[in-house]
This record gives C-alpha cells, sequence and structure tokens, in this order.
C-alpha cells in the first residue's frame, strides 16, 4: 500500500537527516513499499533477515563488520545485499567501507550517509513513512467516500459514520490499497432528523 521511491526518500529527508547520497545512484528507483501493518519493521539496525527494509548502519554496526576477516565479509555483504535492502544509511558519522559501497553499487542499492546517531535515523525515518502512510489512507478513504456519496446522494440517501478497513492487492500497476469492508449508517432523505 505504501510505496515511496528511494530517490523521494532521500529528497523529503536529505535536510532534516543530513543525507549525503555517497553510492548506489542506480538504486533511487527503488521502491519502499508495504501495507499498514509493517511500517515500523521497514527501519531498522542491520538486518540479513528482511527484504525490502532500510538497514541503518552505526559505529557498532561498521565496526562489526570492520573485525571481519576478508572471506567472511564478503560472505555476509552477500547475505545483506541478498535480501534486496531499499538502501543502506551509514549514520553516526561512521566510515563507509569501500568494499560495501562497491557491493553497493553492483546490486543498485543506494547508499546514504549521515552524522546522525542510528536510533535518530531509525525513528525519524518511521515517522516519515507512517505519516506517508496514513496520507495515503486518508486519500483513498476520501475517495471511496466520495465515490460512495455520488453514488447514494442522487438516489435520496444520506451516508454518514462510514468506516473503511484497507488491505493490499497487487496488479500489474503495483500494490493498491483496497477496501476490506465498510460500515456505516444510511437514511433516505426525509427520514433523518439530525
Amino acid at each position: 500500500m505504501l510505496q515511496i521511491s528511494v530517490a523521494q526518500l532521500y529528497d523529503d529527508n536529505r535536510d532534516k537527516l543530513g543525507f549525503a547520497w555517497i553510492g548506489g545512484k542506480a538504486g533511487g528507483a527503488t521502491k519502499l513499499w508495504r501495507d499498514s501493518t509493517g511500517v515500523a519493521a521497514l527501519v531498522g539496525h542491520l538486518n540479513l533477515i528482511h527484504p525490502n527494509r532500510i538497514q541503518v548502519l552505526g559505529n557498532h554496526e561498521i565496526a562489526h563488520l570492520a573485525a571481519f576477516g576478508e572471506a567472511e565479509l564478503f560472505q555476509t555483504l552477500g547475505n545483506l545485499f541478498a535480501v534486496h535492502p531499499v538502501a543502506i544509511v551509514v549514520a553516526d558519522g561512521a566510515p563507509a567501507d569501500v568494499r560495501m559501497l562497491k557491493a553497493a553499487e553492483a546490486s543498485g542499492t543506494a547508499v546514504f550517509a549521515t552524522d546522525l546517531p542510528g536510533a535518530q535515523v531509525i525513528d525519524q525515518l518511521r515517522r516519515y513513512l507512517g505519516k506517508a502512510l496514513a496520507e495515503r489512507l486518508k486519500r483513498a478513504s476520501l475517495a471511496l467516500y466520495e465515490a460512495g456519496r455520488a453514488y447514494a446522494d442522487p438516489r435520496g440517501i444520506i451516508i454518514a459514520d462510514t468506516k473503511f478497513e484497507f488491505g493490499t492487492t497487487s496488479g500489474a500497476r503495483g500494490d493498491h490499497a483496497v477496501p476490506r469492508s465498510m460500515h456505516g449508517r444510511a437514511w433516505t432523505r426525509g427520514a433523518h432528523h439530525g
């Protein structure tokens, strides 16, 4: 349901989070997507399990990677990029490992750098994504209500107290918000005394 390009995420947060795009420019068109149930899981510290995630690497994660021998590091980087992260954020002003940047470039994964602490980056991006999802659901709810009102009004029906529950569906043009159920009350015009 939530779809946002990495380039849009960067543009919207560049100033607030002090982002510099340091690698993987081809990753700008990559889409971050999630339905309403998983916004918090879209951003987090280094994680080799969850795909479609913004991976944040601070001093601890960079030190962890630097402690590996060459073979272990290449295996770990292979595992990291195998889950197709949407983007990598190197936080805490930590130095970006050149080998990681090369792997990101090869996989088309955007890499941003910031001096802000990783926890602050995660918190801010989660808030940003939560607001983006809420705005998208608001637009979908209003459009659905307006379509229902346009249908009901000429028939003398007043729609009130409407609640929509949304899910997602995938199609040729990507994932879309779709109503799962609708609850509300309706009256015929003239019968309502409110």
